[in-house]
């Protein structure tokens, strides 16, 4: 990161907590618990047909996000979402948009993409991008076996 202290650490330390945070509970929280859904229509998202449904979170709270989440029709893997909180993170950061790409490997949806970013009055826009790589697992199944070869250019 960089620029100036003053958005390092009001702006990006509170957008890093949250990520952090958010992270280690997102798929627990995307439940009727916390949420409505409505579905808003069907929509193709990276090359997946998807349900389209806006999320209506049941509190305010910085980790659940107001928006949109795109999930495949063909096993219900989120894809896409996009949304604020429906809590500000803090003062100078606000709530900020939160735009959240997965991809699919050995079967499993994984976070691969997360936009944060804000354009607030006093410091101006400020973007945090978050890219997930270099997932390694232990495949336990012989489809898992046959994508980690293809993804890897050899032949099964």
């Amino acid at each position: 990161r960089s620029g100036s202290h003053v958005i390092q650490s009001h702006v990006f330390d509170p957008l890093l907590e949250a990520e952090v945070e958010t992270s280690h509970q997102a798929p627990e929280l995307l439940t009727r618990e916390f949420y409505s859904f409505r579905l808003a229509g069907e929509a193709n998202f990276g090359g997946h047909h998807c349900y389209l449904l806006e999320t209506e979170p049941k509190q305010h709270e910085k980790r659940l996000l107001k928006g949109k989440l795109w999930l495949s029709q063909e096993d219900f893997g989120i894809v896409h979402v996009e949304g604020k909180p429906t809590q500000s993170l803090s003062f100078w950061v606000g709530k900020p948009m939160i735009i959240q790409d997965f991809t699919k490997l050995g079967g499993y949806w994984w976070a691969a993409r997360r936009h944060s970013y804000i354009d607030n009055r006093w410091l101006g826009k400020a973007d945090l991008v978050i890219d997930y790589s270099d997932y390694q697992w232990e495949p336990r199944r012989a489809e898992d076996i046959t994508e980690v070869e293809a993804l890897a250019g050899s032949t099964p």
